[in-house]
């Protein structure tokens, strides 16, 4: 058989050439993705695709497509190696069938009534599986050896391939949804360790504030002269003893005198064992319940656990400074 060299596309109209190039693999992405789609839709326009699908591999097997077409069908239609072998079948059973139908004889005629020469060629058109089954019976025959099951494995593999591209889709946004959570969880993580941080934070600023609002800032402690002149208020130096608690900023000593002791002001020295650790002038006097007395603020970081000695002495009208009394005492820190 000689092979076709005209284009099998062009006898068909517009519809008809789209599904062709369809079948053939000669539409663009974006318009094959379109008429798949549309295959699950309209079942006149797919069965019009499985009808065609027949006509390629009729006309595959009869040499009737270009070859342009022939190649088109082989890449992309004859996939499988059982689609290759049916092909083969088929073009092998039409040529036994061309050749059978060649080989054997017009029916025998009346010598008398010889076939005119316009109904010889007629005649021999006639194939030998027509002439046994009739053309439509021996044109199905045909149909059924040459496709073999093969549209309904392209009806399978466009589905399967539209419902594979469909999960791929679902997986790819189930994918981005959980790396989406896993964002959110570890964002949800680390301020959850922040907030934990700051609560660690707040409740130890929390402590350390209630600790020093147990604390008093400035105690306040009434000293005694060591020889004072009032028997009332003589003390030993072994009782007075200030205690000192973590936190305490300030010591308020209350310095007693005799009640003859008025001068215009007075001036305290603070001893540890033999060294000056701090001293002040200008210091007035004032009434107590107890008595006379004068005050002292002293910063509480100056002490250690020790033993001190304070010096009070008097400054007359005149500018001359006279001893009033020594005041012994202990501190102790805690």
């Amino acid at each position: 058989m000689a092979q076709k060299t005209g284009n099998y596309t062009d006898t068909h109209d517009e519809v008809g050439k789209m599904l062709i190039r369809f079948l053939l693999g000669e539409l663009p992405e974006a318009e094959r993705e379109k008429l798949e789609e549309r295959f699950f839709t309209d079942e006149e326009l797919f069965q019009q695709l499985l009808v065609l699908e027949d006509d390629l591999a009729e006309a595959y097997a009869s040499d009737g497509l270009s070859p342009h077409e022939r190649k088109q069908f082989v890449k992309h239609l004859l996939v499988s190696e059982q689609q290759r072998e049916n092909a083969r079948f088929n073009q092998g059973f039409l040529k036994v069938i061309t050749d059978l139908s060649s080989s054997i004889p017009p029916p025998a005629a009346d010598a008398s009534r010889q076939p005119s020469p316009r109904r010889q060629p007629q005649q021999a058109r006639h194939t030998w599986l027509e002439l046994l089954l009739g053309p439509k019976l021996a044109y199905g025959l045909i149909l059924v050896f040459a496709l073999g099951g093969g549209s309904w494995l392209f009806l399978q593999n466009s589905r399967l391939g539209a419902e594979l591209q469909q999960w791929e889709t679902e997986r790819g946004k189930w994918n981005q949804q959980q790396e989406a959570l896993q964002q959110q969880l570890a964002q949800e993580r680390d301020r959850g360790a922040q907030l934990a941080e700051q609560l660690v934070t707040e409740q130890n600023q929390r402590a350390k504030l209630e600790s020093q609002l147990r604390t008093p800032v400035m105690v306040s402690f009434a000293l005694a002269s060591e020889y004072s002149r009032s028997a009332a208020t003589r003390q030993s130096s072994g009782g007075n003893q200030v205690v000192l608690s973590s936190g305490t900023q300030w010591v308020r000593l209350q310095l007693d005198l005799d009640d003859a002791d008025d001068y215009a002001s007075y001036r305290a020295v603070l001893f540890q064992e033999t060294n000056e650790i701090w001293s002040q002038t200008m210091l007035p006097s004032r009434r107590t319940a107890a008595g006379r007395a004068v005050t002292l603020n002293l910063p509480a970081d100056i002490f250690s656990t020790n033993d001190y000695a304070l010096k009070l002495s008097g400054v007359t009208s005149a500018g001359s400074v006279e001893e009033v009394g020594n005041y012994q005492f202990r501190v102790v820190k805690r």
